[in-house]
């Protein structure tokens, strides 16, 4: 401080400043996560004013639970809000790796801070047709269903389908490929907390909101087409796996030569290119579906080990064992895996055998709780009547069903999960259209191979367009036999009409080559 005329005079001294306080990381990694979440979910421009408010009261709630060490001011959020608004006036009018490292950008400043917080799911067309490796068939272009999840850039599932629309079937298998490790180097799986779904038709099925419901999975959100910004990390990673794997993916064969990408994948082209070139993926299409899965599943256990991601500074497994340390998940036992796919019914009302077993779709399902559950019901009813029973499945997993009853004391309906005695310790699921097709030859029954099928001759058309006379109208025109057939010549001569008059054929008339010749004429005894 100034010392002047004997007075202290605070005014003209110079304040120390001492630097802000740096505000804890999980603080700030909560801040953004919320104001993301709440950004996305409006369809018109929201309040920051409105959001902080409701952010502050979460915040201190949480401050007095011991979850947060503190809250950050509402200037923040502006700031983010504008880094928001930026990268969507950038990502309009971008190109291919501009946009990449906007979405990049954006999802580092907007990720939550633990792992499953939030997923987001889309499905993408790549330029690639394969051919089966059984008969050597086009597939037709694939499309895959991704889900990754937004803290750790996990890749939780992905679904490959050939020449398919957008259905929920795909979204739920990618749903309970989820559930489940996709292989022992990617042993990452878990229910998400939030889920950010592509605005396509599959993803909006009663099907699939059945199947969110039973994980109990509320915190939905669809992402409006063309704002590529409201799931920047699914969008980012789609620009990764083709940049990574689709164009530089190297196949080496036992003879040493290499290919890098893969093959018959043809980039997104213009026709206002100058080198633009209409190619019929058909036409190219010379990859395996085996050798496809394989080079996939090699480069995504490589994605989450050894490359350190660019967002995160380290890999991808171990952002997520770091997120474990904090926030460990629990893990999904298997009968809700299993029930909470259990949306299809073949019927409404079934019937539970007095036995415990159910029948769908050609296939048995009985056990023990089952027989049970029968005999709790069967109050009143003689021990040999069926009762009535809802049962749901899943058409992609023919190991179990659900058997759901109202007891006759009870309210509520009880449900029991039912195997499939034949297959129900199989490891991996199998489909009721698989069973429903046999694949393998029963013991006991021979096969023969042969070259070619013998195949039953058609039989031949009648070409006559004229019909002969029956029995009975011969008979009521008292016809002798002479008359029918003189008639029937007149009606079947495969000679031509108009040469001669067959009227005036007699018995002893003979046709030759067109010429009428009478066999009693001496002259033509000459010839």
């Amino acid at each position: 401080m100034w010392i002047e005329g004997g007075k202290v005079d605070t005014a003209v001294a110079p304040s120390l400043i001492l630097p802000a306080k740096r505000k804890d990381f999980a603080v700030i990694e909560h801040a953004k996560a919320y104001l993301f979440d709440a950004i996305i979910r409006s369809n018109a421009n929201p309040s920051i004013s409105a959001i902080y408010a409701s952010y502050r009261e979460e915040s201190v709630r949480l401050v007095e639970m011991g979850k947060l060490t503190d809250i950050i001011e509402e200037r923040h959020f502006y700031r983010m809000r504008q880094k928001i608004n930026n990268a969507d006036i950038e990502l309009a009018k971008a190109n291919s790796n501009t946009r990449a490292k906007i979405l990049r950008g954006l999802g580092y400043n907007t990720a939550p801070p633990f792992a499953l917080d939030r997923v987001e799911v889309d499905r993408v067309q790549m330029n690639l047709g394969l051919i089966h490796d059984s008969d050597s068939s086009y597939t037709g272009p694939i499309s895959m269903y991704i889900a990754i999840d937004c803290c750790t850039r996990v890749l939780l599932g992905i679904v490959v389908e050939f020449d398919a629309p957008e259905t929920s079937n795909g979204v739920i298998a990618l749903m309970r490929q989820m559930l489940v490790p996709l292989s022992e180097k990617s042993p990452f799986a878990g229910v998400p907390k939030k889920i950010v779904f592509d605005n396509g038709p599959g993803m909006k099925s009663v099907n699939l909101q059945q199947v969110l419901s039973n994980l109990k999975i509320t915190d939905i959100y669809y992402a409006p087409p063309e704002q590529p910004w409201r799931k920047p990390f699914i969008e980012s990673f789609n620009n990764l796996i083709v940049d990574e794997f689709f164009k530089k993916v190297r196949f080496v064969d036992v003879d040493g030569n290499s290919r890098i990408g893969i093959p018959g994948f043809l980039e997104k082209q213009r026709q206002q290119d100058e080198n633009y070139i209409k190619v019929k993926l058909q036409d190219i299409a010379c990859l395996q579906v085996s050798h496809f899965m394989k080079a996939l599943t090699q480069w995504i256990d490589q994605y989450h080990n050894e490359d350190i991601h660019p967002s995160l500074k380290m890999t991808p497994r171990q952002k997520w064992e770091e997120s474990m340390q904090y926030k460990p998940i629990l893990p999904c036992s298997l009968n809700t895996q299993i029930q909470a796919f259990h949306v299809n019914q073949q019927q409404k009302v079934q019937k539970l055998q007095s036995r415990g077993w159910v029948q769908v779709r050609g296939q048995r399902f009985y056990s023990k709780e089952a027989l049970e559950l029968y005999l709790a019901c069967c109050v009143g009813k003689k021990l040999t009547e069926s009762i009535d029973v809802e049962v749901k499945y899943s058409i992609d997993d023919a190991r179990h069903v659900s058997i759901s009853v109202i007891k006759p004391s009870e309210k509520v309906a009880t449900t029991i999960l039912v195997p499939n005695r034949n297959i129900s310790s199989m490891p991996n699921p199998i489909s009721f259209e698989e069973l429903e097709t046999p694949k393998f030859t029963r013991r006991g029954v021979c096969v023969y191979e042969i070259e070619r099928l013998p195949t039953p001759s058609k039989k031949r058309k009648n070409k006559r367009s004229v019909q002969s006379d029956s029995f009975e109208t011969n008979l009521e025109n008292n016809l002798s036999a002479d008359d029918v057939i003189a008639n029937s010549h007149r009606k079947f001569s495969p000679y031509n009409k108009s040469t001669y008059d067959k009227k005036s054929l007699t018995n002893q008339d003979v046709l030759v080559d067109n010429f009428t010749i009478n066999t009693d004429d001496e002259e033509n005894d000459l010839i």
